[in-house]
């Protein structure tokens, strides 16, 4: 239901891309039954990584539950969620490490360095992939 109303659904998503506990505690729940749905999935995937600009901490600590650090933090075949303009994906990438390296807390250390790792390898691939990823206009 949620997902047939457009409105509906993205103001789900905003609320979880602000990265507040209680809008991650409603991606967490509603991940197992969106990976039936790739577009859900993907959804919200990407609106726990916008929240990683936000709310670092937050997101670091769902992660490896019901969502994979891989995919938040590195897109994993989600690259096209971070537009088609490369200096604005490059600065999104840049801002979300920033972000997460900050994080101090050291129950968070493990994953805020896994989440480090695959924003890196994120940032190389917008590099290395600029001219097929955002072509010239």
């Amino acid at each position: 239901q949620l997902y047939g109303s457009e409105a509906r659904w993205r103001a789900m998503l905003d609320g979880v891309a602000s990265g507040q506990p209680a809008w991650l505690d409603v991606a967490s729940r509603l991940k197992p039954a969106a990976a039936r749905t790739v577009p859900v999935s993907q959804d919200l995937t990407v609106a726990v990584s916008r929240a990683l600009e936000r709310a670092p901490a937050n997101v670091l600590a769902i992660l490896d539950a019901a969502f994979d650090t891989d995919d938040v933090c590195s897109l994993n075949t989600l690259e096209d969620s971070l537009g088609p303009d490369y200096h604005a994906a490059l600065g999104t990438v840049e801002r979300r490490e920033q972000a997460v390296s900050r994080v101090d807390a050291p129950a968070l250390a493990a994953r805020r360095d896994d989440c480090l790792e695959f924003l890196r390898e994120l940032k190389g691939e917008v590099v290395r992939n600029r001219q097929v990823w955002f072509p010239a206009r």
